[in-house]
């Protein structure tokens, strides 16, 4: 899974940054925290300052994904996967 960092993505009073979470190949394939092989996470950048480094905060989130009751979990189950839609 490859992981790509934007601080700042959104600034001013709710600064916020931007994580995706992408499979390394071509097309997509199923990742740990995406069956579509792509999830996109905005976090206030003070909750990813709070963590030792942005990587801390990413391994931290996809830890979460992974655990049946995270809300990206929940998220990811309400939508239609993307290979389910190639059928």
């Amino acid at each position: 899974m490859l992981v790509d960092y934007t601080p700042n993505w959104m600034k001013g009073e709710f600064a916020t940054g931007h994580f995706e979470f992408r499979s390394p190949h071509k097309p997509a394939r199923r990742i740990p925290v995406s069956t579509t092989g792509y999830r996109s996470h905005f976090a206030p950048m003070d909750e990813i300052e709070a963590e030792a480094s942005p990587q801390d905060y990413a391994r931290q989130y996809a830890l979460g994904c992974l655990r049946s009751s995270s809300p990206c979990r929940r998220a990811e189950e309400a939508q239609p996967s993307l290979f389910s839609l190639l059928d």
